[in-house]
């Protein structure tokens, strides 16, 4: 079996990666990196595994990974939270001589203000991993990456800085997904945990009438977020989280309550 993740050798996704192999229920041959989120989740199989990012405590959600469950017949048996550290990486040895540094954006925003504090440039690059490997390649000077110390280790780089991001607590969810009904796969430690989107009907007290169901069945909400559904010209849904089990009689009537009281429902992930 192996795992898919998005990003060049080193990246916070292949770090999340390898460190989940020992909360699997079976064995790992190989992690493999992908070009972008697309390729990730077409490599997701019967026996393969995709690592996705879905939503970080400073940069916010990542819907490219929300918008795949709604295309795709997959499914969720974990989250790893990941407290991601960057570093600043560079050929240089003197802090003092960058006046650049190169970086996914998300990398970029999370250190927005030390990058401003040190006068240096932020510079948007498509991977964290690949700013540090394409430094490392054209012998660029004068320029750093926002990346981790995986990256300065694979290629051949200076950490001039560790742990420079703004939020201390700074920490990256990710998504351990599989194929719908993949029984032998598990991970742990579980987590009662049910997402889905749903467009209220557009009437006067349509959305109040939603969330009152959340109310009547004592059920807390730990995320909720209004998000562009792409079914139509401005049409918006809500992305939300709840902890509780589907085997919970009291939440699955909640939920035929909810759908009930929708336009449009679908559970997204339950593990």
């Amino acid at each position: 079996m192996k795992i898919y993740y998005q990003g060049e050798p080193g990246s916070y996704s292949h770090l999340a990666s390898k460190n989940i192999v020992s909360h699997l229920s079976v064995d790992i041959e190989d992690i493999i990196w992908q070009v972008d989120f697309d390729c990730v989740w077409e490599k997701i199989s019967a026996w393969d595994i995709g690592v996705l990012p879905i939503e970080n405590s400073y940069a916010g959600s990542i819907h490219a990974n929300v918008y795949h469950f709604l295309s795709h017949n997959h499914t969720i048996i974990g989250e790893y939270d990941f407290e991601v550290q960057h570093c600043l990486l560079s050929l240089e040895d003197d802090i003092s001589n960058i006046s650049e540094a190169y970086s996914h954006h998300q990398a970029l925003s999370q250190t927005h203000q030390y990058l401003r504090n040190k006068n240096i440039t932020p510079k948007p690059f498509g991977d964290t991993a690949w700013a540090a490997k394409m430094i490392s390649e054209k012998q660029k000077r004068w320029v750093a990456a926002v990346a981790s110390t995986l990256a300065a280790e694979l290629y051949n780089l200076n950490i001039l800085d560790e742990n420079i991001q703004d939020q201390e607590w700074n920490t990256t969810k990710f998504l351990i997904v599989i194929k719908k009904w993949n029984d032998e796969i598990s991970y742990t430690p579980t987590k009662n945990k049910i997402s889905f989107l749903f467009e209220s009907n557009h009437i006067p007290g349509g959305l109040y009438n939603c969330l009152e169901v959340f109310s009547k069945y004592s059920i807390n909400m730990t995320k909720i977020e209004s998000i562009p559904l792409g079914t139509g010209h401005f049409t918006y849904g809500f992305w939300t989280t709840i902890e509780w089990s589907l085997n919970d009689t009291n939440v699955q009537e909640a939920l035929d309550d909810l759908q009930a009281k929708s336009q449009f429902f679908k559970i997204l992930w339950a593990y």
